[in-house]
């Protein structure tokens, strides 16, 4: 009886012993799991901030992009508008001036060209200017000699041609080696570049 008394006890401690074994080893586990869990909590919500700043960052550049694209373009559209207005503004205006007024124009104009032709010869090689041949768009003949003997030239041959398709005058010379051009729509075109350069510079800056 006894010896079954103490094989009893023997296998209680050794079950009791198995039992606190297994007790410490799930504790320890559990501790094991809960520390994982935190850091991968930590590591989660780092993870998910720096991928929310990021997106915050990009949305934030993207706005700003956009909005300076469409202050761009809304620039870009109202300089296109004004550019249609000064255009019709500056034909109008060619269109309403009288005939001597024409005349004026297309001889300063020539005036300038000439000026800056001579200016690039300079004094290796003056212009000949003794076999000019010249087309009057628009002008009459009178009108052509009129104009080069104001400028001191005199001209072999004058065509009278019809003005071109926009109606408006010019008046071309031929020395056999330079062709000077003088016309109210090259005039038109310099005056509405610069009024365009100046809309464009307070738009953009």
């Amino acid at each position: 009886m006894e010896e079954l008394l103490s094989t009893d006890n023997i296998h209680r401690e050794i079950l009791d012993d198995a039992k606190r074994k297994a007790a410490k080893i799930l504790k320890n586990a559990e501790n094991v799991v809960a520390t994982a869990s935190s850091d991968w909590d930590a590591k989660l919500k780092k993870a998910v901030d720096e991928v929310r700043a990021r997106y915050d960052a990009e949305i934030a550049e993207n706005k700003s992009e956009a909005k300076a694209r469409l202050a761009m373009d809304r620039a870009r559209a109202k300089l296109s508008k004004i550019t249609g207005v000064l255009e019709k503004a500056m034909r109008d205006f060619f269109q309403t001036l009288d005939r001597n007024e024409v005349l004026a124009v297309v001889e300063r104009a020539l005036a300038v060209r000439l000026a800056a032709v001579k200016a690039a010869a300079g004094q290796h090689e003056a212009v000949d200017f003794s076999r000019l041949e010249v087309e009057a768009h628009g002008l009459t003949k009178a009108e052509a000699e009129t104009i080069l003997g104001r400028l001191s030239l005199a001209a072999t041959r004058i065509d009278e041609r019809d003005a071109g398709d926009d109606g408006l005058f010019s008046i071309v010379l031929w020395t056999g080696d330079i062709k000077m051009t003088a016309s109210i729509q090259a005039e038109a075109d310099a005056m509405l570049l610069s009024k365009r350069a100046e809309a464009a510079e307070a738009l953009f800056g």
